[in-house]
């Protein structure tokens, strides 16, 4: 028996067999919707960047901010984000971005870059419901579940709960 393969099939079948290793599809259950990020006070200037090279425009109060957005504050700027049991008030001249946000099993999946500024979190928990929160700065990340703390990137304080705080170094 003679069979000759097809090199533009067999490329093809290489590229998907690629992608698949490479950019694995996630399957979850859709029985609960992705979490989201909800401006609900704003004061001063404050800006949003809905993509990574997206232009900066006025937030609005009840703006729903995708994973990829960026929020930043002027001198006289404030906002106030809640992401489920999650409150995030952004202090002024801070920038922030939403990094990851998941909600799955009955917990809540947040990870967020503050390059500069700093941010108060306040984290309910509900019956059945967790929160794991990290905050990445330059200089250390600050991981969060069920507390209230404030994070500067550098400095943090914990009014209530646990957090864990490590440094560039792991340390």
């Amino acid at each position: 028996m003679n069979t000759r393969v097809n090199p533009k099939l067999a490329m093809r079948v290489a590229a998907v067999i690629v992608m698949a290793v490479i950019f694995p599809v996630r399957v979850y259950s859709q029985s609960e919707p992705d979490a989201t990020a909800v401006v609900t006070a704003a004061s001063g200037s404050v800006d949003v960047r809905l993509q990574d090279g997206g232009s900066w425009s006025s937030v609005q109060v009840g703006e729903i901010l995708p994973v990829g957005a960026a929020i930043s504050t002027g001198f006289d700027g404030r906002a106030i984000l809640e992401i489920g049991d999650v409150t995030l008030q952004v202090r002024p001249l801070t920038r922030l971005q939403i990094d990851v946000l998941l909600q799955r099993d009955g917990e809540l999946r947040g990870e967020f870059s503050l390059p500069v500024g700093r941010i108060r979190a306040d984290i309910r928990t509900s019956d059945g419901s967790r929160s794991n929160i990290q905050v990445r700065s330059p200089m250390a990340v600050a991981g969060v579940r069920g507390t209230g703390f404030e994070f500067d990137g550098v400095n943090l304080q914990v009014d209530t709960g646990t957090v864990e705080l490590v440094n560039r170094f792991n340390e």
